[in-house]
């Protein structure tokens, strides 16, 4: 196995015996831990997830997905902004507060790297409560922030996946003159999308695009690997300490220059360490 521990987060024993959770389907109990322990989020519980990446990591089509989002978010649970992908864990502060100033200093960092959503608002919110010096730094770091996403009732929550995300991505839809062409392929912005959010958690700041080639890159890539195995390989990029790799940046061209290697060292199993040598360089 390999000995990188990954982030880790607190989750309460009590999950399993609140009486509303124990009411809830399967469904919305598992999306719920997933949330809760995903690669994606951070240790503020307010993170960029679209929900491509739901459905591709757990196996799920839209209107399974959607249905138990709808119960996370009826019990407010969790807080869905789809002008941005951005998600909330409501309670995340009550169980894993940030510690000491350092930690509230890179909570800030962190949110400051997220697209602006009105979900910032709920987390203030939360951090009244449950860690005031956080909440503190964020109001003197956002000034201005929107007043939060209210809790929605059932008629209003509107929670959709493409059912190609794990299903098969070609559909067609009509142009102009009445013929249909291709429509974008979901794939490609969920990669795209992958790449952006794991480069953010990794440096705090968003990377540098030179000639807005990441979708060209990602459809190349797709040509060569599904999505699946590309976002496995990206988890292993941004774990890789190679120099070169150091040096570059972690862009996406670099990681299309070493695909192919991360694919052979995937085939071979989970004692590959991409750990090696921990570095904290932010690429400039």
């Amino acid at each position: 196995m390999s000995r990188d521990p990954g982030r880790y987060y607190r989750v309460s024993t009590r999950f399993w015996l609140n009486p509303e959770v124990r009411a809830w389907p399967d469904d919305a109990r598992l999306l719920a831990l997933y949330l809760l322990t995903c690669h994606h989020r951070n240790m503020v519980g307010l993170f960029h997830c679209p929900l491509a990446y739901m459905g591709n990591d757990l196996g799920w089509v839209s209107k399974r997905l959607r249905n138990a989002f709808e119960t996370l978010v009826q019990a407010d649970f969790a807080r869905f902004d789809p002008d941005t992908d951005i998600v909330l864990i409501t309670n995340a502060l009550a169980f894993d507060p940030p510690d000491n100033p350092n930690q509230v200093k890179a909570a800030v960092k962190i949110v400051g790297a997220l697209p602006h959503t009105p979900l910032l608002a709920g987390l203030i919110e939360s951090a009244d409560k449950h860690c005031e010096a956080l909440a503190k730094a964020l109001r003197k770091g956002f000034a201005t922030v929107s007043k939060p996403i209210p809790k929605p009732t059932r008629s209003t929550v509107t929670v959709s996946v493409t059912e190609s995300i794990v299903q098969d991505p070609a559909s067609t839809k009509p142009t102009r003159g009445g013929k249909t062409s291709k429509a974008t392929d979901p794939r490609v912005k969920a990669l795209v999308d992958a790449y952006h959010d794991r480069y953010v958690q990794a440096f705090g700041k968003k990377p540098h695009i030179v000639g807005g080639k990441h979708g060209t890159l990602a459809k190349r890539l797709l040509s060569t690997a599904d999505l699946p195995e590309l976002l496995d390989c990206l988890d292993r990029y941004f774990a890789d300490r190679d120099p070169f790799v150091r040096k570059a940046g972690w862009t996406l061209e670099v990681f299309e220059s070493r695909l192919q290697g991360y694919r052979l060292a995937r085939k071979e199993g989970p004692d590959v360490d991409w750990s090696r040598e921990p570095e904290t360089d932010i690429p400039v």
